[in-house]
């Protein structure tokens, strides 16, 4: 063998050795990122989902306090029959498709009526879990609550809240409502974040999963190995997942259930084989572009990666999802990973519009249960709060104060809903006793709104004081001039507006240009002046467009007949010009 020959097989074994070298460091290296951003990915998906469950939950509060303060349930547990209650109950889950579970007890804990569970809800200790604890005040807690159940073999997510009496705040019992969690809920949202989902009992029995029953029992076996959040590889039926948990404790029927998320690693030894498989055709040329190209396939994958990666990470701080970041391009398998990280995100923000939608729909129940028991404003709140928001743009205000404005004139008679049925609806004049308390309904609405968390304050302050006057004789307060808040000023002028073209029993509407001449009559002396002024710049056809738009949308109850003699009674009561409006 010449010295030729010699070189060139020590080259070719040097190069060999060398390429071979660098091609096992570069799969070792793809595989360590690859795990590493599947680790990352895993927890911020588990950190995402349960952001959301935290945020349902605040949403479900919030709904139940809403519901507590219905005056029906309140009416059913001042004299708890049971087929009323029940009757009651159907009536909400009409209401509320979406929620599944429906019981309300008595301040003892016991259950007078329960819909949708599996099982019966009178054994012992209930009153004592989470959440009737909290609704009923036991042990100290005080409000609104929220807890994990197992109740008939089947997981409950449950929040529940006091129901008080609305003439004086006594805790008649609790308002119990929540969701099953089932295996269809959970493959759900495993298509949604593409991680799979296994929730289990601390003696390793299976509740709700997004694999096949005989997989997730083989998870399940090894729970134990799930002790804190850091993920772990794990064996199950031939194919490997990276795994991490989060125990959470149960409040009745168990001690603690885990959550396990599961991603599955297969992919991840797909991709280190296709660029191994690169990388070795492209070593068979040459072995320094074998190593420049090993440099750039290692660094086309992880740089994207990372890059989505930091922004997974940025909203997680902040908290805020964006579905419009911008794309951290890479291969296939990264755009995947990218996609599903957006789809998710759309998810999350598909969410929070269903929590406003269902804000919505709560608003308007409480709003068509207001004005259908005062039939001289049916319809009435829809109305104003159609030329609130038209009123508010044409004073200038933007944004979310629009928003603020428009549910607080949807809400600022909820007060009303306290006031008795044989004062709101006396056929006659009011004595100053009757009509004392019909003042209080401002002071009532306010206080049942307060602790509404996603009201803002303009929504409120109109609740409490749109019977407030410019020079100081309104009520509750007393208040004057620009002391009363901007948002109460502009509703009492629409307002005062929708109850002068609006028939009444007693007469037939005014026309726009009489009610536009009495609006600025008591301009000074009812109304801001100013807003008067804004207020006339409104056309005449918008204000019939917002009328008649909210006709279509909100039809509501026609006027019942009225007795003879009632018209006559009317008249009295109802020559009211805009100073002593009771809208």
């Amino acid at each position: 063998m010449n010295l030729r020959k010699k070189i060139f097989l020590f080259t070719t074994a040097l190069v060999a050795v060398v390429f071979l070298t660098a091609l096992v460091l570069v799969q070792r290296q793809v595989q360590s990122a690859t795990l590493a951003d599947n680790r990352q990915h895993l927890q911020s998906t588990a950190f995402a989902i349960e952001e959301h469950t935290r945020e349902v939950v605040r949403t479900w509060q919030d709904r139940v306090r809403l519901l507590a303060g219905m005056p029906q349930l309140a009416a059913a547990l001042e004299h708890p029959e049971a087929a009323g209650v029940q009757e009651l109950l159907r009536d909400l889950r009409r209401w509320l498709p979406g929620t599944q579970l429906f019981a309300v007890t008595t301040p003892d804990g016991r259950v007078l009526a329960a819909d949708g569970f599996n099982d019966g809800l009178d054994a012992p200790g209930l009153a004592a879990a989470e959440p009737l604890r909290s609704a009923l005040g036991m042990g100290g807690g005080n409000g609104t609550g929220h807890g994990l159940w197992i109740v008939g073999g089947q997981l409950c997510d449950l929040v529940a809240a006091p129901v008080r009496s609305p003439i004086d705040g006594r805790r008649l019992g609790a308002a119990l409502f929540g969701v099953r969690v089932e295996d269809s809920m959970i493959r759900h949202l495993r298509n949604l974040v593409e991680t799979d989902l296994v929730i289990v009992t601390a003696d390793g029995r299976v509740l709700a999963s997004s694999l096949p029953a005989t997989l997730a029992h083989e998870v399940a076996r090894q729970q134990p190995l799930f002790d804190g959040p850091t993920p772990r590889t794990v064996e199950a039926r031939g194919s490997s997942y990276l795994a991490t948990a989060r125990v959470s404790s149960l409040d009745y029927g168990g001690s603690r259930i885990a959550r396990i998320y599961l991603r599955r690693l297969d992919g991840a030894d797909q991709l280190a084989y296709r660029i191994g498989r690169d990388l070795l055709a492209i070593g068979l040329v040459a072995g320094v572009l074998a190593f420049v190209f090993a440099w750039l396939g290692a660094r086309r994958i992880t740089l994207p990666l990372r890059q989505l990666s930091a922004t997974m990470s940025e909203m997680a701080r902040t908290g805020e999802p964006a579905s419009d970041f911008p794309s951290a391009g890479g291969d296939r398998e990264v755009r995947l990973i990218e996609n599903t990280f957006r789809q998710l995100v759309i998810s999350l923000e598909e969410s929070q519009r269903a929590r406003e939608r269902s804000y919505v729909e709560a608003v308007g129940a409480v709003v068509t249960a207001a004005d259908a028991r005062d039939h001289e404003t049916t319809g009435h709140s829809f109305r104003v709060a159609h030329y609130a928001v038209a009123l508010a743009r044409a004073t200038g205000l933007r944004g979310d104060s629009l928003q603020a404005i428009e549910w607080g004139a949807l809400l600022h008679d909820v007060g009303k809903m306290v006031v008795p049925d044989d004062i709101l609806r006396k056929v006659g004049p009011l004595t100053e006793d009757e009509w004392h308390i019909m003042r209080q309904h401002p002071t009532w609405g306010f206080d049942m709104l307060a602790e509404v968390g996603f009201l803002q304050q303009p929504a409120l302050e109109i609740v409490y004081s749109h019977h407030e006057r410019w020079d100081g004789r309104g009520y509750p307060r007393g208040l004057s001039g620009e002391a009363i808040p901007l948002a109460a000023r502009i509703f009492a002028v629409v307002d005062t507006y929708d109850a002068i073209t609006s028939d009444r029993p007693y007469r037939r509407a005014h026309s726009h240009h009489a009610a536009l001449a009495e609006v600025q009559r008591v301009a000074g002396q009812q109304l801001d002046p100013r807003v008067v002024e804004a207020f006339g710049t409104i056309p005449e056809v918008e204000l019939r467009r917002l009328r008649e738009l909210c006709r279509r949308s909100h039809p509501g109850l026609a006027l019942p007949a009225l007795p003879s003699d009632f018209r006559v009674v009317q008249e009295n009561r109802g020559k009211r010009t805009a100073e002593d409006r009771v809208s």
